[in-house]
Parts: C-alpha cells; structure tokens; sequence
C-alpha cells in the first residue's frame, strides 16, 4: 500500500522517527535502506533518532 503511494503520489523522501531504544524499528528502518539522520534528546536521557530514504 505504502509503495503504491509513494508511486502514485511521486514522493522523493520519507522521514520517519523512533526511540532510540527501540532496537526492532531502528533495526527495520536500516534494513529497509533507511539513513540514520540525527538524535533529538526530548527529555534528560530519552532520544528520538531521525531516518530517512530517498526514492
């Protein structure tokens, strides 16, 4: 379904974002040829980290 947006709609980038902790979706997100990039600490030691892919 995702896929035939992305075609549909001509998308060029996705961003998506996760706990850093989150060790399943930060493993998917890599394996799915996502980029990591960046961290945003939203309280004293709890990160959200960035990823994107580009079509």
């Amino acid at each position: 379904m995702l896929t035939n947006l992305i075609k549909n709609e001509n998308i060029t980038k996705i961003i998506v974002a996760t706990g850093e902790e989150n060790r399943p979706a930060v493993s998917l997100y890599l394996k799915k040829g996502y980029h990591q990039t960046g961290e945003t600490e939203i309280e004293k030691g709890i990160y959200i980290t960035r990823f994107e892919k580009t079509f």
